[in-house]
Formats: structure tokens, C-alpha cells, sequence
């Protein structure tokens, strides 16, 4: 009996500290952006998506899993005296090898009208700027992310808003 309790005990204590199911899912947060700023002595709508996960070890027996946060956002911005234009931002808390944002434009209908891309390296945030001018109606904007750090997990998540 003390033979199988203590092989149940050594079991247990193995699956607690060996975590393959936490690094094959994503702990993902989604925030939905709408607000008003201020630019140029204009009030402009702001509206966009922010999506945050931490970084997980490529190593699934690591008792310390996860380290920093990342978050991919992209935002939509709409001035009445000057162009409309969207901004995909990547930032990470730890430096990452390699992090990329990349935002495209379309209308409506789905042309693409403008799109910007940005890479960097030993950084830990990066952001790209597109200027479509005016989308129409039913605009919106698309952000593409890279996350790369030795030791952890790659994350390239995609991020929309609107116009």
C-alpha cells in the first residue's frame, strides 16, 4: 500500500510540474479599443482591437512556463481635417529576437489602399503606420504580429478594427 501511495504522490507531483497543456494553449486576452483623443486641436474617434498573451517556454517540462507579456494591437483613426490611418503596435515585456508589426488598409469592398511593415531586432517594441486616406463607409484595417524569442514559443497574431 505505502508502494502505490507514494507512485501515485511521485505521479501527481510530476503532472503538476510538467505542464505540457499549458504550453499547447494560449492564455489570449482580447480588448476591444474605443475612445477619443486629441490631435491637432481636433477630436477624433479612435476605435481597435488589442490582444495580449504571455510568452510560453518551448521547453513543456519547465516548471516557469511563461515569462513576459506580449500584446499585438492595431488602431483606426479617423480626423475630419486630415487623412484617415491605422497604426498595428508590437510590444513585449522582455526583449524579443525579432518583432514585427505589419497594418494594411482596405475599403469596403476590400482593396487594399495603403499598408506599412516594420521589423526589428533586440527590441522590445516595434509599430507600423498606414495612410489609406478615406476608406469609405465600410473601412477597416487589418495588423499582422511577430513575436520571436529564443527559448519561448513564437506568436504571430492578427488583429482588425474598422474605420
Amino acid at each position: 500500500m505505502k508502494k502505490m501511495v507514494s507512485t501515485l504522490i511521485i505521479g501527481v507531483a510530476l503532472m503538476g510540474f510538467s505542464s505540457p497543456s499549458l504550453a499547447d494553449s494560449e492564455d489570449v486576452t482580447v480588448k476591444k479599443i474605443k475612445t477619443v483623443e486629441i490631435i491637432g486641436g481636433e477630436e477624433v474617434l479612435v476605435e481597435g482591437e488589442e490582444i495580449s498573451s504571455y510568452e510560453t517556454s518551448e521547453n513543456e517540462f519547465s516548471i516557469f512556463s511563461t515569462a513576459g507579456n506580449r500584446t499585438a494591437s492595431i488602431v483606426a483613426k479617423k480626423p475630419v481635417f486630415s487623412k484617415f490611418y491605422a497604426t498595428a503596435t508590437s510590444k513585449a515585456d522582455y526583449q524579443q529576437d525579432t518583432i514585427g508589426a505589419r497594418v494594411r488598409a482596405f475599403n469596403g469592398s476590400g482593396t487594399q489602399l495603403a499598408q506599412d511593415s516594420k521589423s526589428e531586432s533586440k527590441t522590445t517594441q516595434t509599430s507600423a503606420t498606414a495612410y489609406p486616406g478615406s476608406v469609405g463607409p465600410s473601412g477597416y484595417a487589418i495588423g499582422n504580429h511577430t513575436f520571436k524569442r529564443s527559448g519561448y514559443t513564437d506568436w504571430y497574431p492578427e488583429t482588425r478594427t474598422n474605420f
